[in-house]
């Protein structure tokens, strides 16, 4: 039987981190949730982000440890169980399970860490975040309420994300509307984490828009004064050809 044990309390996993943590299951969240009977396949692309997101290992200190999963949590094991204090990587959603039963203490991935908060001043792109991290923000709210649920939250953590995400939002709408380069672009949007992307590709297609609404403006402009023309000088033809009436 998969459990966590301390010297007050014992409990067992849920099915649903059984069949994930034993393997019974596919790797992942989001098919392991497509292969119950009972769940909706048809998952919107939202639902399937959310799952994602979710999948992102993050490291947990275990103070009471463990038995019965030690070689699944961490195959380096060598057996069963595993000693109060060990830290192991795990998926978001089993830390957050963890986390609200008072059995892990989740630490702060390397992304977030000091020498990242330092790296991040430098402006967008200057990190791969789609590598690090894909949903970068998203994650981060959902690591913090983790942290607040294990009691081990780190208060700089909040407005760090905060400020990162006030100054490079003003930095990628900036570019977005002035970068003219394709090249460039592709380069500055594989480096971007999702969220950013999604702001960076709705800034573009908003320039775009409005570029294409001046010029569809400028040419409307063109035909009415030809228009205008063409009816000054129909005015003037008509006023020279008509008939002059005799006294």
């Amino acid at each position: 039987m998969c459990h966590i044990t301390s010297t007050t309390q014992s409990f067992k996993f849920s099915k649903l981190e059984q069949l994930q943590l034993l393997n019974h299951a596919p790797r992942t969240a989001l098919e392991l949730f497509q292969c119950i009977p009972d769940c909706d396949a048809r998952l919107s692309e939202e639902e399937q982000e959310s799952i994602i997101q979710l999948e992102t290992a993050v490291t947990v200190r275990l103070p009471f440890g463990c038995s019965g999963v030690g070689t699944v949590l961490d195959p380096g094991a060598e057996g069963p169980e595993l000693a109060p204090g060990a830290s192991v990587d795990v998926p978001l959603w089993l830390a957050a399970s963890l986390a609200n039963r008072r059995q892990a203490e989740v630490e702060l991935p390397i992304f977030y860490g000091s020498k990242m908060r330092r790296k991040m001043k430098a402006g967008a792109g200057c990190e791969d975040l789609r590598v690090r991290c894909p949903h970068y923000y998203t994650v981060a709210a959902k690591l913090h309420e983790t942290m607040v649920d294990g009691q081990n939250a780190d208060d700089t953590f909040p407005p760090f994300i905060l400020s990162v995400l006030r100054s490079r939002y003003k930095e990628l709408l900036s570019r977005a509307i002035t970068i003219d380069n394709n090249v460039e672009a592709s380069s500055l949007q594989a480096r971007l984490s999702l969220e950013e992307l999604a702001l960076f590709d709705a800034g573009a297609e908003g320039s775009n828009r409005y570029e294409a609404w001046r010029a569809g403006q400028g040419a409307a402009n063109a035909a009415l004064v030809r228009s205008n023309s063409l009816k000054r000088k129909w005015s003037e033809d008509q006023k020279e050809n008509a008939p002059i009436n005799a006294p």
